[in-house]
């Protein structure tokens, strides 16, 4: 009997009707779900000597040098009195003769005058006035405003800094892939070659695991001590991982630098006193730049066009980068300018749980310590097998110094 229509059963349904619109193309719910991995390689990506690797870095005192007295007295022009001190946490500065210092209460509230330096120590020193007296409180705060020689002396101690060091580790990342020899001769719909799917896909998870890695990753000590509490042992070979970025970020100073915004009570002025902290270390640009989930994303739109912030900044999205190879949304405020990048795996790793973060880095102390190059090891397999296994390799890890000069802000 001859059909009459298109019904749905029947050989004519089951075998001959073709139902592919594009039958070689696949939509695709995650292209691409990278892009901290991608900026932090375009940012600095070198070549490290050691699986377990290190790198200097400095914190100049320049711009805040002071010293805290711990003598109580007065001092009267002329007639230069003796004074102890500590000099500022972490520095090892030490008062050269000639320095002038203002004097502040150790609350700030009270200037007492200004002194000059006639004798250098490495824990006391020797000061005179520039006015007739000046009483000075166990407690002050001597800060350092110039230096003020006298004619025909010779030149005063040096004092200087050391460099210090942040460690960090590579780590081997392999993503396995195999098919049958059967499945690779098959013809299919959909994508032609099995084997070439499967590469492209597990090529995009070799690269997802390396993203998790480097913000969440957690080294056996952190990037402040070396290789012998670096890394963990599995039998007799070495276990190495990278320490990620926001594990570095609540390391450092019991994570100071991760800001919580409570979204009903923020306002205009809470946000101004928060880019002046993340803006206090800046780079030459002004310019960092900052990885975000869509909570945060779609508080930060909402929080812009608030009537008491609207026309205080500029937040322009998107804009197509062509230094990262994808989209940012430039964000212009008073302190400089931040570089917003969704990232899908902050919104969709575990459950959503770092959705409302944005994780805000200086790009001049981040990048990538690669120990061997990217590899794809084809047909891996052994001799007696039917099929094919490959795999993707990856040796490295996260360079970050100055933890100082990134920061995190989670929404609550």
């Amino acid at each position: 009997m001859a059909q009459t229509s298109a019904l749905n059963t029947g050989v004519l349904y089951t075998d001959r009707r073709d139902f592919y619109l594009n039958p070689k193309e696949v939509s695709e719910l995650w292209p691409s779900v990278t892009p901290f991995t991608t900026m932090t390689a375009k940012m600095s990506t070198k070549k490290a000597p050691d699986p377990d690797f290190r790198m200097f870095e400095y914190r100049s005192d320049w711009h805040n040098l002071y010293v805290t007295s711990g003598t109580t007295a007065t001092i009267t022009g002329g007639t230069p009195a003796s004074f102890d001190y500590t000099a500022k946490t972490n520095s090892n500065f030490a008062p050269e003769v000639g320095n002038q210092f203002d004097v502040w209460s150790s609350d700030g509230t009270t200037y007492r005058g200004q002194v000059v330096v006639t004798t250098g120590g490495s824990s006391s020193m020797y000061l005179d006035t520039v006015s007739s007296s000046v009483a000075i409180t166990s407690g002050d705060i001597l800060y350092l405003v110039g230096h003020a020689s006298a004619e025909g002396t010779g030149s005063p101690d040096a004092w200087s800094k050391e460099m210090q060091v942040a460690y960090n580790s590579c780590q081997i990342f392999k993503t396995p892939l195999e098919i049958t020899g059967t499945l690779l001769e098959m013809a299919l719909r959909g994508k032609t070659s099995e084997l070439a799917r499967l590469r492209g896909e597990k090529m995009k998870e070799h690269q997802m695991k390396q993203e998790l890695a480097f913000l969440l990753g957690r080294r056996a000590s952190s990037i402040d001590s070396a290789v012998t509490n670096g890394m963990r042992q599995v039998g007799s070979k070495a276990l190495r991982t990278t320490h990620g970025l926001l594990p570095i970020l609540e390391d450092y100073e019991s994570g100071s630098n991760i800001h919580s915004v409570t979204k009903s009570s923020y306002n205009y002025n809470k946000f101004l006193d928060l880019m002046r902290q993340v803006y206090e270390y800046g780079n030459d640009n002004a310019t960092k730049v900052a990885l975000v989930g869509d909570q945060f994303l779609a508080w930060l739109g909402s929080f812009v066009d608030e009537k008491s912030v609207m026309g205080k900044v500029d937040f322009q999205m998107p804009m197509a980068s062509k230094e990262f190879g994808f989209n940012i949304r430039n964000f212009m405020h008073q302190f400089g300018q931040i570089q917003f990048v969704r990232s899908p795996l902050l919104t969709q790793h575990a459950g959503g749980k770092y959705s409302g973060y944005a994780l805000i880095v200086d790009p001049m102390n981040i990048g990538q310590a690669r120990y061997r190059a990217d590899k794809f090891e084809a047909g891996i397999q052994n001799n007696d097998v039917d099929g094919i296994k490959d795999q993707y390799i990856s040796d490295k890890g996260l360079a970050l110094t100055l933890p100082e000069t990134h920061h995190a802000i989670k929404l609550v």
